[in-house]
């Protein structure tokens, strides 16, 4: 009945491709929006953010000490760490903490803050 069936197949396969790709990427631009807004209404209640550049963290045990030791401290919302960047992203209500106290819980999970950048 078709003669050409092998172009309409290729056809139907790429467009079925570009459909998948496009719904399997569609939760990280999620994720990226609501991540933004949720940084600005954090932002608007007053919280600060702190980039705090790590020495010592060597992989995924230590970022979970840092992360765990941070997210005892109170006025702490959230926390990121990142061995191979050296890095922790801390969240925090200022009223309810102060910088020297994040600093304090790092250095107590065994690992030295080299500098603090608060946005």
């Amino acid at each position: 009945m078709y003669t050409n069936a092998k172009p309409i197949k290729r056809a139907v396969l790429g467009s079925m491709a570009v459909a998948s790709l496009s719904l399997l990427a569609a939760p990280a631009f999620a994720y990226t929006a609501g991540n933004n807004q949720s940084t600005q209404q954090e932002q608007a209640k007053g919280e600060k953010v702190a980039n705090v550049s790590i020495k010592g963290m060597t992989c995924n045990v230590c970022e979970n000490k840092v992360k765990e030791g941070v997210s005892k401290v109170k006025g702490v919302s959230d926390v990121k760490v990142s061995h191979e960047q050296g890095t922790a992203v801390v969240k925090y209500d200022p009223k309810k903490t102060s910088l020297p106290e994040i600093q304090k819980a790092i250095a107590a999970s065994g690992f030295e803050v080299v500098s603090t950048k608060v946005n």
